[in-house]
């Protein structure tokens, strides 16, 4: 953020706690929409709050923000958060902890049964949090932020931590229990702004504007982007937020329906999977290793080490979808399970390359005796298929550590090679494209057609 910028007298305002209505409105849709001016206003708070604190002593600083909190308002009727919605919860947290990269924000207290992806902060249990993304897979995780608030963060669900008692729900649920001592306690999403008063919440989002809130018990103070006026919802009441509108609070019911993410893709109509009609699935071997000898899990692996490559090939029979039929959606869906060769942590993330196999001819290969010499679209190379006899249709990323879950690829190069492949004999080859580098790295497995869990590889067409 550049210091030119109009938006940092917004800030200033934000941390003295003066901003007027219209800036405090402002501030917070812009807040929603540019993470950039969220770094921003962090590392300007981690300044001015370490300075207070040094200058007043962290016990007088803190009594003269909880003094704050119940000050009048000019211009408004009543006792209400000072400087309005965030600003209170923001200038709380500038007095109660510098924000950024020095002082922790929350912390990880408790996880059960919790599966990660792709976090920016540590998820162990007892890890500090600083600002960043936790991204919870499934289970559940419960962060206490430094304010005092409890949140329960159920997966799926991204949660970004923005400071002690302020953060951003981007998709998923939370249940938060908010104590009278972290009062203010803020939660943003895409279209709204929840002050919480002293309660017990749920509150859900879909990632695409949509949320939902539900107080079991308490008070909070719901704010929409438009700037329309604030909705209160009190003791079993909820209200649905859209793109557009604060919806009206209704009275909880004893299951509260919460939104969830959206499904991703269509409603498929056909499933083919290598064990269907004539399908086949495989995989070739570089001298070393042997040839193909199991069915339970195909490997693949490619490295800089002769000898120890292996591809993975897949054959569908799509007679019961008509040749040159429009396919709408497709999706090839793989599954992931443990090999016990190699080690994950000298590996990498994994670029796994699908391609289909253009010539008729290589489609009549046998599961039981196809090898690295006569594999279809043959390329010594085990990052790599001969592109004469193959066209590449997308790739699908395993991130560095895991070996199981399940994996896709989607687009229009499937949905073509789908609908206009001749002999209704679909073939395809897969390569990790990024070989490892050193010595001992994992293989990885791709559930075949006999894996005793795991479903075998499959297409879904509409």
């Amino acid at each position: 953020m550049k210091s030119e910028d109009p938006r940092w007298e917004w800030i200033r305002a934000y941390a003295d706690g003066c901003a007027d209505e219209v800036t405090t409105r402002a501030l917070e849709a812009a807040l929603r929409e540019d993470p950039s001016l969220r770094g921003a206003l962090r590392e300007y708070l981690n300044i001015d709050g370490a300075l207070a604190l040094h200058a007043l002593g962290t016990s007088a600083r803190t009594a003269a923000c909880r003094a704050a909190l119940v000050a009048p308002h000019p211009g408004r009727k009543g006792w209400v958060w000072a400087g309005v919605g965030l600003a209170a919860a923001l200038a709380v947290a500038a007095a109660w902890f510098p924000f950024g990269r020095t002082s922790p924000l929350a912390q990880v207290t408790e996880t059960r049964n919790a599966r990660w992806e792709d976090s920016t902060l540590p998820t162990e249990p007892g890890s500090r949090l600083f600002s960043g993304f936790l991204r919870l897979a499934e289970g559940l995780a419960q962060i206490r932020f430094l304010s005092g608030a409890d949140v329960t963060l159920e997966g799926p669900a991204e949660l970004e931590i923005l400071g002690p008692g302020l953060c951003r729900l981007h998709r998923g649920s939370f249940v938060a229990h908010v104590p009278a001592a972290a009062r203010g306690f803020t939660v943003l999403t895409d279209s709204a702004t929840l002050i919480d008063h002293g309660t017990d919440f749920g509150i859900s989002a879909d990632g695409t504007g949509h949320a939902k809130v539900h107080v079991m018990r308490g008070e909070v103070e719901l704010r929409h982007a438009n700037g329309q006026p604030p909705l209160r919802l009190t003791t079993r009441e909820t209200a649905a937020v859209t793109p557009q509108a604060l919806l009206p609070a209704t009275p909880m019911e004893g299951e509260p329906r919460r939104l969830s993410p959206p499904l991703e893709g269509p409603v498929f109509t056909t499933e083919i999977t290598t064990r269907s009609g004539d399908g086949a699935a495989a995989y070739v071997s570089q001298a070393r290793v042997g040839p193909n000898h199991s069915s339970n899990l195909l490997l693949l692996k490619s490295c800089a080490e002769e000898g120890y490559g292996r591809k993975v090939l897949l054959r569908f029979d799509l007679r019961h979808w008509p040749a040159n039929q429009e396919v709408r959606e497709s999706r090839l869906v793989l599954h992931l399970g443990a090999t016990g060769y190699g080690y994950a942590s000298r590996s990498g993330e994994a670029r796994v390359g699908v391609y289909a196999v253009s010539a008729n001819e290589q489609d009549h290969w046998q599961a039981a005796s196809v090898l690295w010499e006569n594999q279809p679209a043959a390329h010594e190379n085990a990052s790599k298929v001969d592109l004469n006899q193959a066209t590449r249709l997308g790739e699908f990323i395993v991130p560095e550590g895991v070996q199981t879950g399940s994996f896709s690829v989607a687009g229009e190069a499937l949905n073509r090679a789908i609908a206009g492949d001749p002999n209704r004999l679909l073939t395809l080859i897969l390569v990790r494209e990024n070989p490892i580098q050193g010595e001992g790295g994992i293989v990885l497995g791709i559930a075949g057609n006999h894996h005793p869990l795991l479903p075998p590889p499959t297409l879904w067409i509409r």
